[in-house]
C-alpha cells in the first residue's frame, strides 16, 4: 500500500492550476426566497378565491374566475407592500422565525 502512495505523482499542471469556483449558494437565497413567497402566494390566491366562492355558494365558473382573479391580485399586493423588495432583508429573518430583533 505504501509503494502505491510513494509511486503515485501528481502532474505538475494540475499543482498550479487555478481553482474553478462554484458561487456559493447562499447569496442566491434571498433570490429563491422571493420566488417561492410568489409562488406561494399566487397557489394561495387561487385556493383561497376558488374554496371562498364555492363555500359562498357561487357556481363553478364563477369560483374558478374568482380564484383566477385572486391569483392575480394577492401578489400584486404584496409586490405593492413592498413584500418582493430586493433590498428587503427581512423576508430570510420572518422565514427562519427568529424575530426582526
Amino acid at each position: 500500500m505504501s509503494d502505491a502512495i510513494s509511486d503515485a505523482r501528481v502532474p505538475l499542471a494540475v499543482l498550479h492550476a487555478e481553482p474553478d469556483l462554484v458561487p456559493a449558494r447562499g447569496g442566491r437565497r434571498s433570490i429563491v426566497l422571493h420566488r417561492l413567497l410568489a409562488v406561494a402566494d399566487a397557489v394561495s390566491g387561487l385556493a383561497a378565491g376558488t374554496v371562498g366562492a364555492l363555500v359562498a355558494g357561487v357556481p363553478a365558473g364563477g369560483a374558478v374566475a374568482l380564484g383566477a382573479t385572486c391569483t392575480l391580485i394577492l401578489p400584486f399586493l404584496a409586490f405593492a407592500c413592498g413584500l418582493y423588495a430586493a433590498d428587503c432583508a427581512t423576508i430570510p429573518v420572518v422565514l427562519s422565525g427568529r424575530g426582526a430583533h
